[in-house]
């Protein structure tokens, strides 16, 4: 039964994403071309995704398009070329009719001098129609050859450009960049996650419809859309740190939106995600501690709201539940602001937001007080059952085997819950229990 819902969990996703196109694009019925509109920008060394983002225009540089084919090789599109100007600014118009049969697979290449820089096209293109860019840079460069890969390997059922812009910086692009065995297995990474994400929802007994795919599926495509447009309008660090902001809240937020239960998505995301950083080992530790700081944003947004959402559900007090969306935005901020942080700073700020949390309980069930501080110092004493569950996910790379190790700290948490929460209802014991586990979870 289990392997039967892993499978149609995955049979689902491929479907969905191989009839889902992202597009943001506006139409003009007096064009017989489509116009893609962008900006190339040479920032090596730079973070993009966080607020001390800088750039300098690219002058002079020959853009033009090109087809992925099957094997992720790049074959130029005849009659597509622009040059940028000395704000790095270029305008491409291609006959859409001409290239139709690429539609999603279209990466645009800027070159000058030997360098060169490239970018997926976000966008379904067609006659009439204007498409945005972000900034053609080094990290949406690495980002085009992990997709280049993606395709190559036929997983563009699994991943999607989305995917990709959500864990690659620039740092992780630039080794990317440099390393087409890097590149590749990046992009076995993200297919590993995404099916270690349909076995934690099978494993929960979390069935998800091909439409429930699709709506997240499209949620995603729209955010990315909105984050190519704000980034190309944006010049202002402090708005482009705004637009990706926005773009993982909405990512991290997609599933929850489509009527999946919040407590299964943190608890899959946050398990999946180890697989990212277990398979990238071609990468360097600062950046694997990049792609480790963008997925802690996620499983941060993730597991503050099936905080929210529970607290909510039990029907506690609203002061309860504001202080605990209070120390969610705090500990978004936080993570949000390491953009290389190595895993015990991540881990650090993970404990702060645990113990506002705990805090949140004790104010809520002051009678049980010392009882929900001693469930929690239990948890993560020294050999207990955190520790154990990281010593399991430390020991391997299997996803079967980092599910079971979750799933039996689930359990052991539920168990330690109700021997020692005995004064509470069995609805306060579970309430407590969710919530151990979820403010837990991350390591």
């Amino acid at each position: 039964m289990r392997y039967r819902q892993i499978q149609n969990t995955i049979i689902v996703l491929t479907i969905s994403l191989l009839g889902f196109a992202c597009s943001d694009l506006s139409t003009s019925s007096d064009s017989d071309e489509a116009t893609v509109n962008g900006r190339v920008e040479s920032n090596e060394g730079q973070k993009a995704k966080s607020s001390g983002y800088q750039s300098t225009a690219v002058e002079g540089a020959t853009v033009t398009m090109a087809r992925v084919t099957a094997d992720g090789s790049l074959e130029a599109i005849q009659n597509a070329s622009a040059e940028t100007n000395a704000e790095g600014e270029f305008t491409l118009q291609v006959d859409a009719d001409a290239v139709t049969d690429a539609s999603g697979d279209i990466i645009v290449v800027a070159e000058k001098e030997g360098q060169q820089w490239k970018a997926c096209l976000y966008g379904e293109l067609k006659n009439g129609s204007s498409i945005d860019l972000k900034p053609i840079t080094i990290e949406s460069s690495g980002e085009a050859s992990v997709y280049q890969q993606v395709v190559a390997r036929g997983e563009t059922g699994l991943v999607s450009k989305a995917d990709i812009e959500t864990y690659i910086g620039s740092e992780a692009a630039a080794e990317i960049q440099a390393n087409s065995e890097a590149a590749a297995e990046f992009a076995v990474a993200l297919a590993k996650e995404a099916e270690a994400r349909a076995t934690f929802f099978a494993n929960q007994s979390i069935e998800i419809t091909e439409e429930q795919m699709m709506e997240i599926k499209n949620a995603k495509a729209e955010a990315l859309a909105n984050l190519h447009a704000s980034l190309y309008a944006s010049s202002s660090q402090s708005a482009k740190a705004d637009a990706y902001n926005t773009y993982t809240q909405a990512v991290a937020s997609a599933h929850t939106e489509a009527g999946i239960n919040a407590n299964a998505y943190a608890k899959a995301k946050e398990g999946a995600s180890n697989l990212i950083i277990k398979n990238t080992t071609e990468l360097s530790s600062s950046a694997q501690s990049e792609v480790r700081a963008n997925s802690a944003v996620i499983v941060a947004i993730a597991v503050d709201k099936a905080v929210q959402a529970r607290m909510e559900a039990a029907e506690i007090a609203e002061s309860s539940v504001e202080a605990a969306a209070q120390a969610g935005t705090q500990l978004r901020a936080d993570v949000r602001s390491k953009a290389t942080a190595g895993a015990s700073e991540i881990q650090s700020l993970f404990a702060s937001y645990n113990h506002k949390i705990v805090d949140v309980l004790e104010q809520e069930f002051s009678a049980n007080a010392e009882t929900i501080v001693g469930i929690n110092s239990q948890i993560n004493s020294t050999g207990g059952i955190k520790a154990t569950l990281v010593a399991s996910i430390g020991a391997s790379a299997n996803t079967d085997a980092i599910v079971d190790a979750y799933s039996t700290f689930y359990s052991a948490v539920e168990t330690l819950v109700s021997n020692l929460f005995t004064a509470g209802t069995d609805a306060e014991a579970q309430l407590v229990s969710d919530i151990m586990i979820l403010i837990n979870i991350e390591n």
